[in-house]
């Protein structure tokens, strides 16, 4: 978080245009955390294939182990964006084996701010079509763009 808070804060030094933040699966947590830390200085949020809570995902995972007792970085988004009221993009991977699609579902659902959310029908965690001509990436662009307060 101290790098991510770091480079975020150089950032705004160096460039007066909006920045948006990227958090993809584990990353969702710390860019989520940072648009709450951080509110001031960003334009938007684009989760890709996010956990709610990462206690949940790990107690998803490890159902006989006491994650929750254990787990030193707690990374709750929905806690994290419950005052956050820029543009939210969500994009979600249908049959994520990692992360389950509830979990994104659970952010979108709580989100009060301005939101969006992607399906991609038939994906997991590992087979989304990144491709730069795949025609989400240009709607997430546009919907965080035009939804900027």
């Amino acid at each position: 978080m101290a790098a991510a808070r770091a480079a975020l804060l150089e950032l705004v030094r160096e460039d007066a245009r909006p920045i948006y933040l990227l958090g993809e699966s584990l990353g969702s947590g710390p860019a989520s955390a940072l648009a709450r830390d951080e509110s001031t200085h960003v334009a938007g949020v684009f989760l890709l294939t996010p956990f709610a809570r990462l206690a949940d995902v790990a107690a998803h995972h490890y159902p006989w182990v006491m994650v929750r007792l254990i787990l030193r970085d707690r990374w709750d988004n929905v806690a994290a964006l419950r005052d956050f009221r820029r543009p939210l993009a969500v994009f979600v991977a249908e049959r994520d084996e990692m992360i389950p699609a509830k979990q994104a579902d659970e952010i979108f659902e709580s989100y009060a701010g301005p939101k969006r959310r992607w399906l991609q029908p038939g994906a997991t965690h590992n087979t989304i079509d990144f491709r730069t001509g795949s025609p989400w990436w240009g709607e997430v662009s546009e919907f965080l763009r035009e939804k900027r307060l």
